[in-house]
């Protein structure tokens, strides 16, 4: 297959929601994240374009602002995913591990968090994010563990995110046995745990305490905990800015 065409927009100027610098340090913004689909740095084998991730890095140069890189392992030359722009295992493992080691050696020395994948625990039933089995998943998060750590032995590695859905049973959004098959079997392959807080601000505890609850039915206690994805719930009629800004600060 030919090079993967770069979707206009895919690199935002900071962060998910394109927050410029100047409108970060007004806010005092200390962390931000940043996806990054395989298929937008290497569109071809061999064929790395670094000219867009270089400048949103050299974008925060100067600003205490750390970030949380986020992988997303979609590459239509390498992988054969049966849902358009999901992720899945690459045919060829040697293709990840050469793609990871290529950003990892590149980024070694910058303030960078990594996180391999997000929102993969609905499959089979939701495979927009993740479109393959959670034994690949972790073999994934393996071999991008392993090269990461190759290029900087001390890389603070993230753990997939949670999704917001309920934690319990089969859910819309995340399975109860995915979840803690990955947070046991791939628990040598991450330092922190992600989980998405798109509840109301009252909820969040209890949240946070379920997933308390799973790091140490699963070996992860003591793990740092993220919230790389964390808003007001949305609900009918949906918040107002208004609104959304006076929830900020209670979390």
């Amino acid at each position: 297959p030919g090079p993967t065409p770069i979707p206009s927009g895919e690199f935002p100027s900071l962060g998910v929601f394109g927050v410029t610098p100047e409108a970060a340090a007004d806010l005092g913004v200390e962390w931000t994240r940043q996806p990054l689909r395989w298929s937008i740095v290497e569109p071809s084998k061999g064929n790395f374009r670094w000219k867009d991730i270089d400048e949103i890095l050299q974008e925060r140069q100067g600003q205490d602002i750390k970030v949380v890189v986020t992988l997303r392992l979609e590459a239509p030359w390498a992988t054969n995913c049966g849902t358009a722009r999901a992720a899945c295992f690459p045919e060829n493992e040697q293709d990840l591990r050469d793609f990871v080691s290529a950003l990892a050696s590149r980024y070694k020395n910058e303030e960078i968090y990594w996180q391999i994948e997000n929102e993969p625990y609905a499959y089979p039933y939701v495979t927009r994010f993740w479109d393959d089995s959670m034994q690949n998943l972790v073999k994934a998060m393996k071999i991008s563990s392993e090269e990461i750590r190759k290029a900087d032995p001390d890389a603070l590695i993230v753990m997939p995110g949670i999704a917001a859905g309920n934690l319990v049973g089969q859910g819309l959004v995340v399975s109860e046995e995915n979840l803690l098959y990955v947070m046991e079997n791939g628990r040598d392959y991450f330092d922190a745990i992600d989980v998405h807080l798109y509840r109301r601000t009252e909820d969040v505890p209890e949240r946070i305490s379920q997933v308390k609850e799973m790091m140490a039915k699963t070996g992860n206690s003591g793990k740092l905990i993220f919230s790389t994805e964390n808003a007001i719930q949305f609900s009918n009629p949906t918040p107002t800015q208004e609104q959304q800004a006076q929830d900020i600060p209670k979390r």
